[in-house]
């Protein structure tokens, strides 16, 4: 999964990684970042946010320039930043994205149009997040649960362990 997915950023397509928590979104994410090829694409233009630490308004997106380096202030819509943004290749993995694109958020859409405009760019976008969000031209990956047989038998593995018991299977399930 992880080659096609850097592959994708061949092209700056826009990834949305979507399950529900703890299932390796944003370890996917990181693997993606941090991989020899994405290196060598984007340098060091390659930014991991954490979403969950904003809320969900645009006035936050003043702080976009100190994540990406650009000594912007009082930023209010990306206009400042288009010269910029055009002018290199970048790759943005938003992590918890759920927390700013959430619809029923009561700024979402200023935060989900820029979250758009973002992507026009140079920008290759990955997205993390508990809910499905509907970016144009997003290319999702639906990761799910294992199920409980192949659970335990990763957790017998890493732990050495032949344990089948209720416990056991309580916290894997």
């Amino acid at each position: 999964m992880t080659e096609k997915i850097v592959d994708l950023a061949e092209n700056l397509a826009p990834i949305a990684f979507v399950g529900p928590g703890g299932i390796g979104k944003t370890s996917i994410g990181l693997t993606v970042l941090h991989h020899n090829q994405i290196k060598e694409r984007f340098g060091d233009n390659r930014w991991f946010i954490r979403c969950d630490k904003f809320p969900t308004s645009r006035a936050h997106l003043r702080r976009l320039p100190n994540f990406i380096g650009v000594g912007v202030e009082n930023l209010e819509d990306l206009t400042p930043l288009r010269a910029f943004l055009s002018s290199k290749n970048m790759l943005i993995v938003l992590d918890n994205a759920e927390s700013i694109l959430d619809p029923r958020g009561t700024n979402t859409q200023e935060i989900y149009s820029t979250v758009e405009e973002l992507s026009r760019f140079n920008t290759c976008i990955r997205i993390t997040s508990r809910i499905s969000t509907a970016l144009p031209d997003c290319k999702y990956f639906n990761l799910s649960t294992l199920p409980i047989d192949a659970a335990q038998d990763i957790f017998d593995r890493l732990y050495n362990g032949d344990d089948r018991s209720n416990p056991v299977n309580g916290i894997l399930e």
